[in-house]
């Protein structure tokens, strides 16, 4: 009986900082993403300064949340010098499910150490992934080799290939979802390219996965990609999987249950509950990005800029969560519309 791998989930998940310089490989903790598709399919080729992407065709689907854990004894038992598994848990429909990124980290130079969800385990034990050594600027580059085994049900086997990652483009990102209105954004690409090889017992080579991932940073947003991508081409006719393709696609939300940044104390909404307008007022900073999302994960409004005072009168009476983006950090509270 045939055991098909899983090939949808991500080699790894690159959330970082913004624009050239990209400070930090690990996204805030909570970090919440709206799941989404497309039709027509996006067109991603844009590359270089002043590139233009318009992703105006979105559709939710469903929402994932990604959080940063110590790596325990066992896990680093099973992926050496490993430091930390980014967790996320995806939400689609009724379906739920959850795939652990392993990584080590030393002195700002990051590499993958393994991947597990519930159907395959990727280990790079014999030569890990490197992705590089942070900062990353615009025009960073690199090439590395990947090298370890694969476990899916009761197949085990060989597992290599390489891994380029680069700070490919930057521009301006249009995006809309559901038809809503277009948000636009500036900002810094990070492209990873990984092309592996599987070998298993007796047949040697029995297929190739083939992945592009893109991670689009608001300049001077949140460390969090504002919008990411997988594209997926994966050949292993012994599983009986002959050149299919998986897409998946995020949008960035809201980290969830952040606590508040000491510097922006003094950030303040109101009238709340309300009616209609929303004043926000930051006395230590200046105002970068409001977005505001129902208690299911959605985003009703967003706004970049210096903005004090938005209206909320469209919206239905309710809870929302409202995350305010400063020069000094960012800050989520609950806000009542009534």
């Amino acid at each position: 009986m045939k055991t098909k791998l899983l090939l949808v989930v991500p080699f790894f998940s690159l959330l970082c900082a913004a624009q050239a310089p990209i400070n930090s490989y690990y996204p805030v903790n909570g970090s919440e993403f709206v799941v989404l598709s497309s039709t027509p399919p996006l067109d991603q080729s844009a590359t270089g300064a002043n590139a233009t992407w318009d992703f105006t065709t979105l559709t939710q689907i469903g929402t994932s949340i990604d959080n940063n854990m110590l790596a325990t004894n066992e896990e680093i038992a099973v992926f050496p010098n490993t430091t930390t598994n980014t967790v996320s848990t995806a939400t689609i429909g009724v379906g739920v499910s959850e795939s652990n990124i392993y990584s080590r980290e030393n002195a700002g130079q990051v590499a993958i150490t393994g991947i597990i969800n519930s159907q395959v385990e990727l280990n790079f034990a014999i030569n890990n992934a490197l992705v590089g050594t942070f900062p990353l600027n615009y025009g960073y580059s690199n090439v590395d080799d990947l090298e370890g085994s694969f476990t899916s049900g009761a197949v085990t086997g060989g597992v290599e290939g390489t891994i380029t990652t680069s700070v490919d483009a930057y521009g301006t990102l249009n995006l809309a979802i559901d038809g809503g209105a277009i948000t636009t954004y500036q900002v810094t690409r990070l492209k990873s390219v990984q092309n592996v090889a599987l070998s298993y017992s007796i047949f040697g080579n029995i297929g190739t996965i083939d992945q592009t991932l893109y991670y689009y940073y608001i300049n001077g947003g949140p460390n969090s990609p504002i919008f990411r991508t997988s594209h997926t081409v994966a050949n292993v006719p012994l599983q009986g999987i002959n050149n299919e393709t998986f897409d998946q696609m995020e949008r960035y939300n809201m980290p969830l249950g952040v606590a508040e940044n000491s510097k922006i104390t003094s950030l303040s909404l109101f009238p709340n509950p309300t009616q209609d307008q929303l004043h926000i007022e930051s006395k230590d900073s200046e105002i970068r990005e409001i977005t505001i999302s129902d208690m299911s994960g959605r985003i009703v409004f967003h706004s970049n800029g210096n903005t004090n005072t938005i209206s909320l009168g469209n919206l239905q009476n309710g809870m929302y969560n409202a995350t305010i983006v400063t020069t000094s950090g960012s800050k989520t509270e609950k806000i009542i519309k009534n």
